[in-house]
This record gives C-alpha cells, structure tokens and sequence, in this order.
C-alpha cells in the first residue's frame, strides 16, 4: 500500500530537481541537439558529394560509350564503301553492271 506514496514521492523529488537544474538540462538539451545537427548536416553533405560524383562518373561513361558507338559506324560504313569501290573498280573494264552478282533473296509463300 505504500508503494504509490513512494512512487509519487520519488516523481515529485525528481520534478523539483529538474526545475532547480533547468538551465544545466537545457543547456544540455541544446548542445546534444547542436552536435546532431552538426552530423545530420555532415551526412547530408557526403551523400550529395557522393550523388554529384557518381551522376558526373556516369554521364562519362555514357559519352564514352557513345563516342565508342560512333566511331564503330564510322568505321563499318568506311568499309562498306571500300568494298563497294573494290567491286566497282573490278567491274569498270565491262560495259554493264550486269555481271555483279545478285543478292540471294528468299521465297516467301506468296511466291511459291
């Protein structure tokens, strides 16, 4: 039957001594807060370090491989205009182009 006395008497001694020690509390309070801030603010500045650096990485990346595409088609038509310049040169002695020889074509059921 005694324990609600206790307890009550307990809770109001220690609401007197955090009314006497307010300022320590709150001056506690404060910098607990001031040095979580100071971290959240520091994580947040890496991570957009982070996100800036890795966005910059990949749009290298992507030039890169754009630039290697480019010259891949480059490379592939010069080729194909030697050959087709070869073929031509092979052929300039006839007087037709008759004798180049045809593509293959396959039959489609509507042909047969």
């Amino acid at each position: 039957m005694a324990l609600p006395f206790i307890i009550g008497l307990a809770l109001g001694a220690s609401a007197v001594i955090a009314f006497n020690k307010s300022d320590k509390l709150k001056e506690k309070v404060c910098e607990v807060l001031g040095k979580s801030k100071e971290k959240a603010c520091e994580v947040i500045g890496k991570s957009k370090e982070f996100a800036t650096s890795s966005v910059d990485k990949s749009k290298d990346l992507v030039s890169d491989v754009k630039n290697t595409i480019t010259a891949t088609a480059e490379c592939i038509k010069e080729k194909k205009l030697v050959l087709e310049n070869t073929e031509l040169e092979s052929h300039e002695d006839n007087d037709s182009l008759l004798d180049l020889p045809l593509k293959k074509v396959k039959k489609t059921k509507e042909d047969k």
